[in-house]
């Protein structure tokens, strides 16, 4: 399956304030194999390292997160865990608008998107697939407000 992001709206057939009865009936996905409840009414859904994990609050689909083991993540045509990294972030910035830095994290805020584990903010520099044998990054979607980076400080950065 193919993952395209959308930014503000949802990933693949996955569409931010979507139920879970409703996730649960995209082709593929089927019912979670673990549900997670969290405070706050906040729920996760996972179903496996190869599909996005589904969070809800108060019964809608809020924050879409997906890992390198999940085929077909793309943005615009460009597989993002295939591509190189620092290309990767220069066109996501050339087409999302302003990145910020908070906590190790990339957000693309205006278009509702993190990245985590594809840039080192201490060493300035960008995760090399095909090096590095520790791959962490992932990356979600979220709806407004629901980032997880709110009321923290946002650097501005750019890759441009």
């Amino acid at each position: 399956m193919i993952w395209t992001i959308r930014p503000g709206q949802g990933l693949g057939p996955l569409d931010l304030g979507m139920t879970p009865e409703a996730v649960a009936e995209v082709p593929g996905l089927g019912r979670a194999g673990h549900v997670y409840r969290g405070t706050g009414g906040r729920t996760m859904e996972y179903r496996g390292l190869h599909l996005p994990i589904c969070e809800y609050r108060e019964g809608q689909l809020v924050r879409i997160v997906t890992g390198r083991h999940v085929a077909g993540v793309q943005f615009a045509g460009v597989d993002l865990f295939a591509v190189e990294t620092a290309v990767m972030l220069r066109l996501l910035e050339s087409r999302l608008g302003p990145v910020t830095l908070c906590t190790e994290q990339l957000f693309f805020g205006t278009a509702g998107l993190c990245l985590s584990g594809f840039y080192d903010m201490h060493d300035h520099q960008f995760f090399k697939p095909g090096v590095e044998y520790h791959d962490e990054r992932s990356l979600a979607l979220f709806a407004p407000g629901q980032s997880g980076g709110e009321g923290e400080d946002h650097e501005p950065i750019s890759f441009l």
